[in-house]
């Protein structure tokens, strides 16, 4: 499976030229209600090529990551008549990219499709790399295939539209290819006094590369690829315990004859029918909210996705020193770095941790696997299982340590 070409510039020419080419029968553009106000305009401007396209929007938020929207979105497919020469653009975030790439991957055993991420994180992880997955019962990314889409398109202008939050998100997954495979990677983004779109740009490339050179050595992971994973284990079940305290099981479980009260209508709304481009631009620009997409969800999360894999870069490599691996010295630089940037989160009992963590892909027999570093810059794709007290000690640490 060849990895797909990631564009940091002229990749909006890019993607003209591969509709002409192509010569698709359907295009339509996946997005949330976000990246419809705060970055569809600015792709309409860049391409003249989306003049007679579709739009499907969908929920944001980790929660629209189901079976339900899955279904919901291939039966609007259906009706507005995408075929095998179809093309789907996911503009947004990690999950209308992880969502869109699996839609597009089933829908007629498998349609086109484009990456245009919109978030830090989207940029430098998501989007590339060929992973697509929805969650399942409420854990995450249990249900998925691995898809290339056509293109990656790195478009850093919508980086204007997040919060700062958000960008700090991002920014864990850069450190981590720093951790895992670039050691100046690593001292280049903790020599930065401060965290920024401007101040970052130029490093977003260089964080892509590192994980793109991953995956075109390993594109299924069955070995390399999954240092990728670090800081994943641990980090995915806080991330799946904070996302049920704010989410409600049953949001995990809908079914169609059974919606909750708050998405009644939502469909009819939204996706039963595609919005041609005139009225799309005609809802943008007559929008008189006063309210920013930076207000609407800078507190929006309990916990975002990278400061769920923070803690865990902080615990697991708490644990490849304790287990002789990583040196003091560089267990205390990550501890240090991560700990300046990234808030203390608290963390659910062990026992709760332990039951989330057995669904981890990495596991082998239901036994927990962490890839483990060995330096900063060079990360053992082997799993290491570690027992329930070595678990619990890290945890431990990271109470009593951590700056609260």
């Amino acid at each position: 499976m060849k990895q797909a070409p990631v564009y940091f510039e002229n990749g909006f020419q890019a993607l003209d030229k591969l509709i002409d080419d192509k010569k698709y029968t359907n295009i339509v553009v996946l997005v949330d209600e976000n990246t419809h106000d705060c970055c569809l305009p600015e792709l309409l401007e860049y391409t003249d090529k989306l003049n007679d396209v579709e739009f499907i929007e969908i929920p944001s938020g980790e929660s629209s990551k189901q079976l339900f929207f899955v279904d919901s979105v291939l039966e609007t497919f259906s009706e507005i008549g995408v075929d095998r020469k179809g093309l789907l653009i996911n503009l947004g975030g990690g999950v209308i990219t992880d969502f869109g790439g699996f839609v597009a991957s089933i829908y007629k055993r498998g349609i086109d499709f484009v990456n245009i991420p919109t978030t830090l994180l989207s940029m430098v992880d998501a989007s590339a790399g060929g992973k697509t997955g929805i969650d399942h019962k409420g854990l995450k990314n249990q249900i998925g295939v691995f898809a290339q889409p056509q293109m990656v398109i790195i478009h850093p202008a919508f980086l204007n539209t997040l919060p700062q939050r958000q960008i700090i998100s991002g920014f864990a997954e850069m450190l981590k290819h720093g951790l895992i495979q670039d050691k100046k990677h690593w001292k280049n983004l903790t020599k930065l006094e401060k965290i920024t779109p401007e101040n970052i740009v130029d490093a977003i490339e260089d964080s892509v590369k590192i994980k793109i050179n991953v995956v075109e050595q390993d594109p299924t992971e069955q070995s390399l690829r999954k240092i990728l994973n670090a800081g994943h284990t641990i980090g995915h079940a806080i991330e799946t315990y904070y996302l049920n305290l704010e989410e409600g099981d049953d949001k995990y479980e809908l079914e169609r004859e059974n919606i909750p009260l708050e998405l009644e209508g939502i469909f009819d709304d939204i996706l039963g029918e595609a919005l041609e481009l005139e009225e799309s631009e005609e809802e943008f620009f007559e929008e008189e909210e006063d309210l920013s997409f930076k207000e609407e969800i800078e507190d929006d999360p309990y916990i975002t996705h990278g400061e769920a894999v923070a803690i865990g870069l902080v615990l697991e490599s708490y644990l490849s020193w304790q287990k002789g691996l990583l040196s003091k010295e560089e267990f205390d630089e990550i501890f240090y770095h991560i700990s300046e940037i990234f808030p203390y989160k608290e963390i659910p009992v062990i026992e709760e941790l332990q039951q989330l963590m057995l669904h981890d892909k990495k596991n082998e027999a239901g036994k927990v696997k962490f890839v483990m570093l060995h330096s900063i810059g060079d990360c053992s794709p082997y799993g290491e299982e570690c027992t329930f007290d070595e678990i619990k000690n890290a945890i431990n640490f990271y109470e009593k340590n951590y700056p609260k």
